[in-house]
């Protein structure tokens, strides 16, 4: 992501990366603490009209709905001839960055039901009868406190939904703007309409957009126990031009942390093929205990890992 910490910055991100904005706005207004009077109130209320723009806007993305530009480079033209450097609105690299924030930082409103949740109306009489024996049958589906136990861990599977869905929409759309195109920068060259410094930090940031969502996808498709979206010949985080050391510029935070978060990845790729392959096979390695040995091979590139890690801090 840019960085857009500068005022100076901040026209340039209402007006070319509009959805990023009101994310970075929607998450800000949540964790914020505000100061004078209803300092306690103005937070939740400034966050919900946030989160309804917001919505707003993932919904005109998913159904197609947003304002074309007026730009010559945009009229008339399919969303894949358009030169990536010159998009605006809603199909950028920074709603695809606006969607993995937000599988980090939820809104609050996910803790809740929607406003016209009706579901249990047509809830058929059977299950409804169902839910209500198994309310009432032994201590073995209780949890801490007498609760039952999928109550209090329904939020992490809801929050592993949200993330799956929304890592589909960044990856779709990753896919349509050609974030995993590795000629686009020599198509913008070759057009000559933009120069050779801000072809380089596009490219720089389309680089930076494909490894994370490489990080998050095996990431998510790991905790939820599901196929990574990626084909095939995209998945593997070691594809990156990043994922060996040598190629990070020496100084380069961000290269070296993403770097470090491919390398993790990798392992957790690793992890997730020989440990979760299937339940059949997982329920298999924990009956005969083979995971300890497992997990003893995976110790070494893990050391690995954290060397690496804590050598770069001491720098």
């Amino acid at each position: 992501m840019p960085e857009y910490a500068s005022l100076n910055s901040h026209t340039a991100l209402l007006e070319d990366e509009p959805m990023l904005a009101v994310t970075i706005l929607t998450i800000a207004s949540r964790h914020m603490k505000l100061t004078g009077p209803g300092s306690q109130s103005r937070p939740y209320a400034i966050h919900q009209k946030l989160w309804s723009y917001l919505e707003g806007m993932i919904n005109r993305l998913v159904w197609g709905q947003e304002q074309f530009s007026s730009s010559a480079h945009n009229a008339g033209q399919f969303g894949s001839d358009i030169i990536p450097y010159f998009r605006k609105g809603l199909r950028t690299l920074g709603t695809v960055e606006s969607l993995m924030l937000l599988t980090e930082w939820h809104p609050r409103s996910m803790h809740f039901p929607p406003d016209d949740d009706d579901s249990e109306l047509m809830l058929p009489e059977q299950m409804a009868m169902q839910s209500e024996s198994d309310d009432r049958s032994g201590d073995s589906i209780k949890g801490i406190g007498g609760q039952r136990i999928d109550t209090w861990l329904e939020p992490c599977w809801r929050s592993d939904r949200i993330c799956w869905m929304l890592l589909s929409m960044a990856m779709s759309l990753a896919f349509e703007i050609g974030v995993f195109d590795e000629n686009t920068a020599r198509h913008m060259a070759e057009l000559n309409l933009v120069s050779d410094e801000k072809i380089r930090a596009y490219d720089r940031r389309r680089l930076h957009v494909k490894d994370l969502l490489l990080v998050y996808t095996t990431q998510t498709s790991g905790r939820v126990g599901l196929i990574t979206m990626l084909p095939q010949n995209y998945c593997d985080p070691a594809l990156s031009h990043i994922f060996d050391i040598r190629n990070v510029p020496h100084g380069q935070t961000k290269e070296m942390v993403i770097h470090l978060w491919l390398k993790i990845a990798a392992i957790m790729k690793t992890g997730n093929e020989e440990l979760f392959a299937n339940r059949a096979l997982t329920r298999d390695i924990i009956r005969t205990g083979r995971y300890k040995e497992m997990l003893q091979n995976l110790y070494p590139v893990l050391t690995s890992w954290r060397q690496t890690l804590d050598s770069y801090v001491l720098e």
